[in-house]
């Protein structure tokens, strides 16, 4: 690994890093959403819900320490470990999608009707232009980090 990291190139050093920078930004999302998990899970009395409201915590922290676990497989620069992040990026950028583009739609409508946006959630049907606006996003967040981990699988030195 060490002998080939002067080799590589600087986008696949910033990939690896902008992987890594995934990470923290899920850490500090999920160290939000458990404490709110938490306190959901202790006020209520039904069994089931109080499991699903503890698997819900536990894969918010197993998907943000995923993120670090792709930055070093990316740092040992074996074709296998670099095709598994680039997998990762294609099940998040489907994931982000979908988020991305009902936020979107829930923003503007409640701009647009200057209400709140917890009275707008859910209430909303992304359109085209959430859409358009959702791929953009995607596409520089997780479609060009997948390209460049499918590129580093034939020019990153071994």
């Amino acid at each position: 690994m060490h002998s080939s990291l002067a080799t590589w190139p600087t986008w696949y050093i910033l990939l690896i890093a902008y992987t890594a920078i995934l990470g923290v930004r899920a850490l500090r999302h999920q160290s939000a959403n458990a404490a709110v998990l938490q306190a959901l899970e202790r006020s209520t009395t039904d069994p089931r819900q109080r499991g699903e409201f503890a698997g819900r915590r536990v894969a918010g922290w197993t998907w943000a320490l995923g993120w670090f676990v792709a930055a070093g497989l990316l740092l040992t620069g074996r074709s296998w470990a670099i095709m598994i992040v680039a997998i990762a990026y294609a099940m998040s950028a489907r994931r982000s999608y979908g988020q991305f583009a009902q936020g979107f739609a829930e923003g503007l409508k409640s701009v647009e009707l200057a209400a709140a946006w917890e009275y707008v959630r859910g209430r909303v049907t992304p359109g085209a232009r959430d859409h358009a606006a959702a791929l953009v996003y995607v596409s520089l967040t997780r479609l060009i980090p997948l390209a460049a981990t499918l590129v580093a699988l034939t020019s990153i030195p071994r």
